[in-house]
């Protein structure tokens, strides 16, 4: 039987944005029980799909992930099947700015991704 809180995970780098993380998933039963924290919080723990929230908007760029590497190798390793990146795409500073893995990560991501993605609305009925 599938359980959501042994399928999903979501991990972000600051524990402000897993109280607001956690307060957007508060109303849903099912949805409340997926594990949500930092990525210390994960350290040695798997799921086999990882949400990855970055923060970021468009002024700040990845300052902080990128001055820690290994923020964003544990984020990247606790996925077994999927690991889905959510952040501002127009940060980066250009492809191949800098050979950090935050860097790594937004060029494989780019690489990935077609110019426009168009999103739609899912109903739940």
């Amino acid at each position: 039987k599938f359980k959501i809180d042994e399928t999903i995970a979501i991990i972000t780098p600051f524990k402000t944005q897993v109280s607001i993380i956690k307060n957007a998933l508060e109303n849903d039963s099912e949805l409340k029980k997926i594990p949500c924290g930092t990525v210390h919080t994960f350290q040695g723990a798997e799921s086999k799909i990882v949400i990855f929230s970055t923060v970021y908007g468009k002024k700040e760029g990845w300052n902080f992930i990128k001055k820690n590497d290994n923020l964003i190798n544990v984020a990247v390793s606790r996925a077994k099947d999927y690991f889905f990146t959510f952040g501002e795409r127009s940060i980066s500073g250009g492809k191949g700015v800098s050979n950090n893995a935050a860097q790594m990560l937004i060029d494989y991501t780019e690489s990935q991704l077609p110019d426009k993605i168009e999103l739609t609305s899912i109903n739940k009925n």
